[in-house]
């Protein structure tokens, strides 16, 4: 009882682990070796994408430092209005059918709608072009 030494069938219970934890590893291994070259070829593709993004910021760091101001997403002019265009015209027939139920007078109705309409995408253009200009440059 006071033996520090396992007893027979806890030594079988080991060998018997340990066998078990040898097969483990012995068909591991075999996975391991088998995708040791894949795990290599993905390594090399993230090492070249990982060069290729450390290298991709200076151009544009140097191009922000050369204009004064940072890089600009162009969106022509024409498609601008065509934009506000059309949510002018979308927004005019929204406003129609609200200021119809309220029961407005019909040229009311239309002289409502299309200032709405007209005077909001207008609004969100002259604060962009603001907030552009107020913000200052990093």
């Amino acid at each position: 009882m006071g033996s520090y030494t396992p007893a027979p069938f806890e030594q079988a219970l080991i060998s018997n682990g340990e066998q078990a934890v040898q097969q483990i590893f012995k068909a591991a291994s075999a996975r391991i070796s088998k995708l040791r070259p894949v795990v290599e070829a993905f390594q090399r593709q993230l090492d070249e994408l990982q060069r290729r993004i450390r290298r991709a910021p200076r151009p544009t760091k140097a191009r922000s430092a050369e204009l004064g101001r940072d890089a600009m997403i162009v969106f022509p002019r024409v498609f601008h209005w065509a934009l506000i265009a059309f949510l002018a015209v979308g927004g005019s027939r929204w406003n129609t059918v609200v200021f119809r139920l309220f029961g407005e007078a019909e040229y009311l109705t239309y002289v409502m709608a299309s200032t709405l309409a007209i005077n909001i995408p207008l609004i969100g253009v002259f604060i962009g072009v603001h907030v552009r200009h107020v913000v200052p440059k990093c």
